[in-house]
């Protein structure tokens, strides 16, 4: 949507991609008593304006960053998260050998702590998802309802939503990957049985005593970094080394490349 744009032009464009007007507005209205608010707390200039990012181009240097907003949105509805299970992968044969079909919706299932399995509501723009972007596993939600099954809803998606001119939006969802879980959820702790790590006493990961110590230890660093942020607003931590050695872990999942 563009400034500007004829009130009825926007409520026939929310009506096309079944979208609510009014949430918009709410929307628009929280983004800018939570600016007004980091102004005031000195987070970020006075004069900082959205519609000229050029002028703040370090306080936007990540609004592309699709895996770093995913993990951020994770954190901030942690502790409600799903574990998403995929079915054995299947291929096809092809001229340059065997291609992984994607999963049928149907096959995918969600756990949570609380209920076991649940569902994503149909009326979800998830509800026929078949596949995640970057080696998700995980999956954040902000209510869920019990009917006929346990649903889980509001999982709102991150990265594009389509503009007036777009005939086929290519959206994402807040689904996220481990070593996002592992930062931005509750501490894991090490199994004693040796079977990995084990976060927020239900969701399990496979792998090293050591990945479990280090991570301990960054997210203290981090933890001190976002505390010297907090005394000094005015501090730029964009450069800082521990806050990009968290965000290559999340972008990146873990791999060295």
């Amino acid at each position: 949507m563009r400034k500007g744009s004829h009130q009825r032009d926007v409520r026939l464009w929310c009506e096309h991609y079944f979208l609510s007007n009014q949430t918009f507005n709410d929307i628009s209205s929280n983004r800018s008593q939570y600016l007004s608010c980091l102004k005031e707390a000195g987070f970020i200039p006075t004069n900082y304006h959205s519609s000229s990012p050029a002028t703040h181009a370090s306080l936007n240097a990540h609004n592309t960053n699709s895996a770093l907003i995913r993990a951020l949105i994770a954190g901030a509805f942690n502790p409600q998260l799903a574990r998403i299970e995929f079915p054995e992968k299947k291929f096809a044969p092809s001229m340059s050998g065997a291609v992984e079909l994607d999963p049928e919706a149907r096959t995918i299932k969600y756990f949570n702590q609380d209920n076991g399995r649940v569902f994503v509501h149909p009326s979800s723009t998830l509800f026929d998802a078949q596949g995640f972007p970057g080696g998700a596993a995980y999956m954040s939600y902000f209510n869920k309802m019990a009917t006929s099954k346990v649903f889980i809803r509001d999982l709102t998606r991150k990265s594009s939503l389509p503009s007036s001119s777009d005939a086929n939006p290519v959206i994402q969802s807040v689904a996220f990957n481990a070593y996002t879980l592992l930062l931005f959820s509750a501490p894991p702790r090490l199994d004693t049985l040796g079977r990995g790590l084990l976060v927020d006493n239900w969701l399990r990961l496979r792998g090293w005593a050591r990945i479990g110590v280090l991570i301990s230890r960054l997210r203290m660093m981090l933890d001190e970094v976002l505390a010297k942020k907090i005394e000094d607003p005015a501090w730029d931590l964009g450069g800082d080394e521990v806050v990009g050695v968290v965000r290559k872990l999340v972008e990146l999942d873990g791999l060295d490349r």
